[in-house]
C-alpha cells in the first residue's frame, strides 16, 4: 500500500502545482489584456486630445479672420458671411467683445471668445489702493495684504531695497526657491506665482492662503500684463470693474446696462458706448474718471478657442496685436488657466 499512496500523493501534488501554474498563467494573460485595454484607451485619449487641440487652433485662425474683418465689418445683406460672424466683427469694431461663437469642424467643433484684453486690469499698473481692493475682492484677509503687495511691488521695481513687508532676493523664500526676484514688470500673469506669497489659489481659486481661512477667488482672471491700464467697461466684467477703486456698484451697473444699447440686448449691433464721455455721463461722473477707462481700444485682443470631439476638449488662447486690418498672435498658451 506504501508504493501506491506515495503515487497518488506525488500525482496530487502534480496537480496542485498544475492548478497553481492555470491561475498564474491567467493572472498573467489577465494582466497582459488589461495592460493592452489600457494602452489602447491612452492612445484612443490622446488622438482625441491631439485631435481636439488642432480644432482649437483652427479656432485661433477664424477668431483672427474675424478680428480682420473687424477693421471694416460686412454690411447687412452680404451673403458671403452669416449673421452671427457679421454682428461680431461689428461689435468689434465698437470694442466690445464677443464670446461663445461656436463652428462646427470635421467631427467636432470649436467655440471661440474675442475679447479686447484691456477688460482687464493691468497688473503693472497697480496702486497699492487697488491691490487693497482687487484682494479684498478675491477674499482675502485684510492682515495678509501687506505682506503680498509688499512682496509684489518688491519684485517689479528697479531696485534692491526690501519694503516694510516686502521681500527682495535676501529673503529666505528666494533663497530656498533659487532664484532672484526680477526686479522688472511682469511680461505674463503666471509669473505672479514666483512671488513669495503669490500660489495657485491666489491666482486661479481655491481654499484659503492660510489654515482656516476661507476659501478664495481667484485673481488672475481679472488681470493682464497688456494695454495701457485703462480699462476697457465696454467688455470688462463686473468683477473686474468692481476692481477698480474709482468705481462703486452703482457706476459698474450703468456700465454694464448702458453697453447693452438701447435695445437692452447683448450681442445686437447696437451694443457699446460710442466715446468715454458717454460712458461717464451715462454712470453720472464726471471727466476726471475718464483717464481710468477705454471704450474702443483693442490693440491687444484675447482670442480663446476651445476645440471639442466627443467627450474630449482642449482649449488654447492668444494675445494679439491688432495694427489696422492686420492681426497677429505676440503671446501664445496652450496649458494656462488664465
Amino acid at each position: 500500500m506504501r508504493p501506491r499512496s506515495r503515487t497518488l500523493r506525488r500525482r496530487g501534488m502534480a496537480l496542485i502545482l498544475a492548478m497553481w501554474m492555470s491561475i498564474l498563467l491567467a493572472m498573467l494573460v489577465g494582466s497582459l489584456a488589461w495592460q493592452m485595454h489600457m494602452e489602447a484607451e491612452l492612445s484612443s485619449q490622446q488622438r482625441k486630445r491631439f485631435h481636439c487641440e488642432q480644432i482649437a487652433r483652427s479656432g485661433i485662425q477664424w477668431g483672427l479672420f474675424v478680428l480682420r474683418k473687424s477693421t471694416n465689418p460686412p454690411v447687412e445683406g452680404d451673403d458671403r458671411y452669416d449673421e452671427t460672424f457679421r454682428l461680431a466683427a461689428v461689435n468689434l469694431s465698437n470694442g466690445v467683445g464677443v464670446r461663445g461663437l461656436t463652428q462646427p469642424l470635421g467631427e467636432g467643433e470649436f467655440s471661440v471668445d474675442i475679447v479686447p484684453e484691456q477688460g482687464r486690469v493691468n497688473v503693472n499698473t497697480m496702486t497699492e489702493e487697488d491691490w487693497d481692493l482687487l484682494l479684498t475682492t478675491a477674499g482675502v484677509p485684510d492682515d495678509l495684504h501687506d505682506g503680498l503687495k509688499g512682496a509684489f511691488f518688491d519684485w517689479t521695481d528697479p531696485n534692491d531695497l526690501s519694503r516694510l513687508n516686502g521681500a527682495e532676493s535676501d529673503d529666505d523664500f528666494y533663497r530656498d526657491a533659487g532664484y532672484k526676484v526680477k526686479n522688472a514688470p511682469l511680461d505674463t500673469i503666471d509669473e505672479l506665482l514666483l512671488i513669495k506669497g503669490f500660489g495657485p489659489a491666489l491666482l486661479y481659486g481655491g481654499r484659503g492662503l492660510r489654515e482656516g481661512d476661507p476659501p478664495i477667488s481667484g485673481i488672475g482672471r481679472l488681470l493682464t500684463t497688456w494695454g495701457d491700464g485703462k480699462v476697457n467697461v465696454n467688455t470688462a466684467t463686473r468683477e473686474a470693474m468692481l476692481a477698480m477703486p474709482e468705481f462703486d456698484e452703482y457706476a459698474v451697473d450703468s456700465f454694464l446696462d448702458g453697453r447693452l444699447g438701447a435695445d437692452g440686448i447683448e450681442g445686437t449691433e447696437d451694443d457699446g458706448f460710442g466715446s468715454v464721455e458717454e460712458a461717464l455721463s451715462y454712470a453720472g461722473l464726471d471727466a476726471d474718471y475718464g483717464s481710468r477707462i477705454t471704450v474702443t481700444e483693442k490693440r491687444y485682443v484675447r482670442i480663446t478657442a476651445t476645440g471639442k470631439l466627443n467627450n474630449s476638449q482642449a482649449r488654447v488662447f492668444a494675445i494679439v496685436m491688432q495694427t489696422g486690418s492686420d492681426a497677429a498672435p505676440v503671446f501664445w498658451s496652450e496649458d494656462s488657466q488664465l
